[in-house]
């Protein structure tokens, strides 16, 4: 379930003797899980080529939260160090800039 979406489950109850019954009506809200984000872990050494520079790796989101894990692609943000890339499917590259 989502963050505030409720589902309801009803069930009939009777007595032990059989003389009464009644209607219990559970209500279940659900609430917004928490995602698990996780992406390889890269390093680059300052004095390396320029083409030392550069990394790649792939983001990985679980949420149980069904449809709820998305990326939003941004291409060449710039850093101070280099531009960073990443595709809605989670592919990410990193391009030193020798600075």
């Amino acid at each position: 379930l989502t963050a505030g979406q409720q589902v309801q489950d009803q069930f009939t109850v009777t007595s032990q003797d059989g003389t009464a019954s009644g209607t219990v009506t559970v209500t279940i809200t659900g609430t917004n899980d928490t995602a698990t984000v996780s992406s390889d872990s890269k390093s680059v050494t300052e004095g390396d080529t320029a083409a030392a520079l550069n990394a790649s790796g792939q983001l990985t989101i679980v949420d149980p939260d069904t449809g709820q894990a998305h990326v939003v692609a941004q291409s060449n943000v710039p850093g101070t160090y280099g531009d960073f890339t990443i595709d809605a499917n989670g592919a990410w590259s990193y391009t030193g800039n020798g600075a």
